[in-house]
């Protein structure tokens, strides 16, 4: 009787304060449970609190994410399960292994005052473009593309509240025009098994499993590391890739996991923010030198066990070569609006400025509009939490 109390209260205290507070449920999780080990049963499901515990549950090749219809009419590749989830995700790692970086691409982010969260995404955008089609995007195809990648993300990230189907349909008939195209250098060409495909899982391939992927999680590391860079531009310069993983460690890419429960398993669900801080000495800081040894818990980012992402590395050197390029150079400055604060989703943008040279002697700023877009966020948060069930 008591634990079924206990369950009840947990229960009730979590998803209240989901409900009625800003925060997301990782985060949530993390405020709630830093120091506990183990589960947290809920009435429906467990929240997994250590990566210890998470490592240890049955093997299970089902889908991570399943709950989000934020991508229609497309069908990631992260929401399928069975046989098709092996077939689709052989087809996919083939035109990743063909993916290359060392060729000639352009990484220019402009100087200015303000949000480049989307001046970044529109560039990994067109990156992305030229690795998947071997080509620059043209005007025409990226008019009729990005708006409907760019409508993806603000469902996502709680930016809107419905799908913009007029977009999404444009970018559906444009992607189908160019998987009409006989084009060699296109990363799937001489895969017979992707022909085969039905032409939405065709179309879902390459606009969510890759091209909104790219976008969403490029642009939000490279946003983060801009950011961290402001304060620890010394640490950037001595060991990128130490601060990378510092980056993710505080910021990871995906807010919260969560399974269904099956006949023997009961269902759970795991913040990432709180898997890459329990256990850690001094959590909540910024300390890149900790990764110049092992002796700490695994970092979690791009998935565990069979659900792994394919094109990690894809991922994080691309973010890597954007930022080195764009940021590490002679004289590059970023300064934080002060009224902005660092969260994991960008609710607000990135809003930095970013110069080159002579850093100004008076360089504080403000953004305006700060408490709409957080109740904006807010608001289409819950709203799309409730109307998808998305942790029910």
């Amino acid at each position: 009787m008591m634990q079924k109390w206990q369950r009840t209260f947990d229960t009730m205290v979590f998803y209240s304060a989901i409900l009625f507070t800003n925060y997301s449920p990782g985060t949530l999780g993390w405020k709630f449970y830093k120091n506990r080990k183990g589960k947290v049963a809920f009435l429906t499901r467990d929240f997994i609190c250590d990566t210890e515990t998470l490592m240890k549950l049955p093997p299970n090749e089902s889908s991570l994410d399943e709950l989000t219809t934020a991508f229609s009419p497309f069908i990631p590749l992260l929401t399928l399960n069975g046989l098709f989830w092996k077939k689709r995700r052989t087809i996919f790692v083939h035109g990743v292994r063909k993916i290359d970086l060392d060729q000639t691409l352009d990484y220019t982010i402009p100087y200015k005052k303000g949000d480049i969260y989307w001046d970044i995404y529109s560039l990994v955008f067109k990156t992305g473009f030229k690795l998947i089609f071997g080509r620059e995007c043209t005007l025409e195809e990226f008019n009729a593309l990005y708006p409907g990648i760019v409508d993806i993300n603000k469902l996502i990230k709680r930016q809107s509240g419905l799908a913009n189907f007029i977009l999404r349909q444009k970018l559906y008939d444009k992607m189908l025009t160019l998987l009409n195209e006989k084009n060699e250098k296109f990363i799937f060409n001489d895969c017979k098994e992707f022909d085969q495909l039905e032409e939405i899982h065709k179309i879902s391939i390459i606009v969510e499993d890759l091209l909104t992927s790219l976008c969403i999680q490029c642009t939000d590391l490279i946003c983060h590391l801009c950011l961290l860079y402001s304060q620890y531009s010394n640490a950037f310069k001595e060991n990128l890739d130490n601060c990378i993983n510092e980056t993710l460690r505080l910021f990871p890419l995906t807010d919260i996991w969560t399974r269904k429960a099956t006949d023997k398993n009961r269902g759970w669900m795991a913040s990432l923010m709180l898997l890459n801080r329990a256990g850690w000495e001094n959590p909540d800081e910024f300390i890149s030198e900790r990764w110049n040894t092992k002796n700490h818990p695994p970092l979690i980012s791009w998935g565990f066990d069979s659900r792994s992402c394919p094109a990690s590395n894809i991922g994080y050197n691309l973010s890597k070569q954007i930022f080195t390029k764009a940021f590490l150079t002679k004289n590059v400055w970023v300064v934080p609006a002060s009224n902005f604060k660092h969260d994991r989703t960008f609710s607000s943008g990135c809003q930095v400025w970013i110069g080159k040279g002579n850093r100004p002697l008076n360089s504080k700023w403000k953004y305006k509009r700060k408490w709409q877009k957080i109740f904006q966020q807010w608001w289409y948060g819950k709203l799309r939490l409730i109307d998808q069930k998305e942790l029910w």
